[in-house]
């Protein structure tokens, strides 16, 4: 597979042990539908369908459960479908992140038993419906897992180099009007980028969110339960 945003990419032809190797427009890799524009359109379309066939079934057999088991019903169930590797894609266009969007709001309904009746739509508001679950968007829980597994890289925590998000490295502090919200101590590199079928994946968009996101005494966490507390009081500010 190649990937490129090109309608007329440069095609090379591979062999493995004079086996010729044809070439794909998208394919599966560990539970992720990748496309050679990787636009992630198949991956997010075949998780929607799924979630969405999943919550019916649950709307259907927990009609008269409690709020609670509705609730752990939908965290159990319809989240890991929807947010499976979700850090190394992100939805690439406003439809794809409605789509998801509307699954995760309709699941805030089933869990808190708010539908809105006939005629009194204006009293609805899905925010509040999320702010009593203290939900966040999926696109909020999208950011601050990448931010999570950042920390985990530049800390060690997990098999990838640390040098794959070096820090910058600044021969004097920045001028204030120039300096990131982490600081120019905590300031990752932020990798330059030619294509736009790139900029959204976790080693491009990872620095930028480090660096515009994370606060100095974030970033000086000492373990990782700490920085997701950390995360987790900001989001409640």
């Amino acid at each position: 597979m190649t990937v490129t945003n090109k309608t007329k990419p440069i095609m090379n032809n591979y062999h493995i042990n004079n086996e010729h190797l044809s070439k794909k427009e998208m394919i599966k890799y560990l539970g992720v539908n990748i496309d050679s524009k990787l636009t992630f359109n198949n991956h997010i379309k075949e998780k929607s369908k799924k979630a969405t066939t999943v919550l019916n079934m649950l709307k259907r057999n927990l009609y008269f459960a409690p709020r609670s088991v509705k609730y752990k019903a939908y965290q159990a169930c319809i989240l890991p479908i929807i947010e499976y590797a979700s850090s190394c894609w992100l939805p690439t266009s406003g439809k794809q992140k409605s789509s998801l969007e509307m699954i995760h709001q309709n699941g805030a309904k089933f869990a808190s038993n708010v539908y809105p009746k006939s005629g009194k739509f204006e009293q609805f508001s899905i925010h509040k419906i999320l702010q009593d679950l203290n939900w966040k968007t999926l696109e909020e829980r999208r950011i601050n897992l990448r931010l999570i597994i950042t920390y985990k890289i530049i800390n060690g925590h997990v098999i990838l180099d640390s040098n794959l998000m070096p820090k910058v490295d600044h021969q004097r502090p920045n001028r204030k009007c120039n300096e990131v919200k982490v600081g120019y101590q905590n300031q990752i590199m932020e990798p330059p980028w030619k294509i736009d079928v790139v900029k959204s994946t976790f080693f491009y968009a990872g620095p930028t969110l480090w660096n515009n996101n994370v606060t100095p005494m974030q970033a000086a966490a000492p373990s990782i339960d700490a920085f997701k507390q950390h995360l987790k009081n900001s989001s409640k500010k």
